[in-house]
């Protein structure tokens, strides 16, 4: 049983929706984009006022078959991967742009602001509290994007039932 953020057998339907794939309309991919757009929108409301150029660089980026995606700082740059195991994210190979690299700084600070920091007393750094920006705006949109997607995916199994 795979399980993403609290979804149940999440890689097993992406499989079957992939041996569907000739057959699926863009309804899947639509609602999949239209939950990480909410969740972006409520992200950058949320996001703290002192990190006014990590909220703006805040975005999302959809896997190539349209049945996953990412959201937040820098997600642009990223590698969408198809596996739930692990992070999500991973830098693309070779040598890095400035924008990716940008990109990458602004992850970063996304994640620093989203679970806080320890610090480091030696080097006289003080710990940073956390500051959730992206886990409220996926909780204030997860209700409304499981329907959504779910009710894609129900009109996309009785379509191809018909076939």
């Amino acid at each position: 049983m795979s399980r993403a953020r609290g979804l149940q057998n999440v890689n097993k339907l992406r499989r079957k929706l992939r041996r569907m794939e000739k057959h699926i309309a863009s309804e899947i991919p639509n609602a999949i984009e239209d939950t990480l757009k909410a969740v972006v929108a409520d992200a950058i409301q949320n996001a703290p006022e002192d990190t006014g150029d990590m909220a703006a660089e805040i975005e999302y980026k959809m896997r190539p078959d349209g049945l996953a995606g990412a959201a937040g700082p820098g997600a642009a740059s990223s590698v969408v991967r198809g596996k739930t195991k692990g992070n999500a994210f991973a830098s693309k190979a070779g040598r890095m742009s400035r924008v990716s690299a940008h990109r990458l700084l602004q992850f970063f600070k996304g994640y620093w602001t989203e679970f806080g920091t320890k610090g480091n007393p030696a080097k006289n750094i003080p710990p940073q509290p956390a500051r959730p920006f992206m886990q409220p705006a996926w909780d204030a949109n997860r209700a409304w994007a499981i329907a959504r997607v779910r009710r894609a995916v129900n009109e996309q199994l009785k379509r191809v039932q018909n076939l």
